[in-house]
């Protein structure tokens, strides 16, 4: 028998002797396949029927490894990780730190959860399932803006995408609500079936701080005035929700319309309302125009309300034009006054409107509102 081994591969123990085995064609990294006695491999490709273990996976530009995900702009290097989702913050192996969850970018840019302790947590943002009424479901979406209160989610804006409920009562809808100080959810808009909605009645508030954009809302409601007094409305009655405004809040009112002087001489009288209650009036003569003048009219409100409380009041100015309506050069008349401290409770909801009336029913003069704006500037 003939001892040794011609051309051998492994020794009598199945160990490799060679350095390594290899294809005819191996060039590293381009062609064929070795497999070295170290443990290092290198393979074109392959097919995996069974699981395969690894303590790390690497790419051109990411690693999977037991830390995390890890991709970077270019060959993986110090300075240039640009996305990271690990169970634990740490550092890879060329010194970029990353964050516990998921971090894009930077630190500075996208990092959730970030672990403030005035952030909202993902099962705080999804809440899958809600219960409108007994026996029935919907899903929804919130996203939520930031809050730079520590102390429960506060002075914040979010909006929520929902499903209709799933016994078909209710539409999907996209609601959007504020959440104040005291952390209770006001809605003040919603878009479903029937479009954009705002919430009847409600002049949205200026919040804690920085500038709100003035916001403008309208009427066109026709109406004619014909009695004595100044109980009858005529201008359009807005609401404001209670804690409305702030010391800088100024609330401008404005409407317009025409009308007749009547066969008979009358005097035309005017006051702001304020929840159904008539200010003091204030008249044009009824001299100011010939008997049967046809005749266009604009009133303009500013106002503002100091404290800002229960014990609040009114404090502003008015002007009342009004001119004859004729192609020719038009005769006129304006009243200007100023009112103060008509009391008012800022802490609860209160409404804003214009009142008129006539000295005299005789003649039938008439009064016709065509169109009423208020516009809240300020914070």
């Amino acid at each position: 028998m003939t001892s040794g081994f011609n051309n051998s591969i492994v020794a009598g123990s199945n160990n490799l002797i060679r350095a390594a085995i290899q294809s005819p064609n191996y060039v590293p990294g381009v062609s064929g396949w070795t497999v070295k006695k170290d443990g290092t491999v290198e393979f074109n490709s392959g097919t995996f029927r069974g699981t395969v273990v690894a303590g790390q996976f690497q790419g051109s530009q990411f690693i999977m490894n037991n830390s995390g995900l890890f991709f970077y702009s270019g060959t993986p290097a110090a300075g240039n990780l640009i996305a990271a989702f690990a169970p634990t913050a740490g550092t890879d192996s060329f010194g970029n730190a990353y964050v516990q969850g998921l971090l894009v970018a930077d630190p500075a840019s996208m990092v959730f959860p970030s672990g403030a302790t005035n952030e909202r947590t993902a099962a705080q943002m999804l809440a899958s399932i809600g219960v409108p009424h007994a026996g029935a479901q919907f899903s929804a979406l919130q996203i939520f803006g930031g809050s730079m209160t520590t102390a429960g989610a506060k002075d914040l804006v979010y909006i929520q995408f929902s499903s209709g409920d799933d016994d078909d009562t209710s539409d999907a809808n996209l609601i959007f609500r504020y959440v104040d100080n005291a952390g209770v959810s006001h809605q003040h808009a919603y878009m479903d079936s029937t479009g954009f909605n705002i919430v009847t009645g409600s002049v949205p508030g200026g919040g804690g701080g920085g500038t709100t954009p003035d916001t403008s809302y309208s009427d066109f409601t026709l109406r004619t005035v014909t009695a004595t007094g100044v109980t009858t409305q005529l201008g359009s009655t807005f609401t404001f929700a209670a804690g409305d405004n702030t010391a800088t809040t100024v609330y401008e009112y404005q409407a317009w319309g025409n009308g007749t002087w009547g066969s008979t001489q009358q005097q035309l009288n005017v006051a702001y309302s304020i929840t159904g209650n008539p200010g003091t009036s204030n008249g044009i003569l009824n001299t100011t125009f010939p008997a049967s003048t046809a005749f266009n009219w604009h009133m303009h409100y500013w106002f503002s309300q100091l404290p800002v409380n229960s014990a609040g009041s009114m404090n502003g100015t008015w002007e009342m034009n009004v001119s004859a309506n004729t192609a020719a050069a038009q005769a006129g008349t304006s009243m200007l006054r100023t009112f103060t401290g008509a009391s008012i409770d800022t802490s609860a909801a209160f409404s804003f409107g214009m009142n008129a009336g006539w000295a005299s029913t005789t003649g039938g003069p008439t009064l016709t509102h065509r169109g009423s704006m208020l516009t809240r500037h300020g914070n």
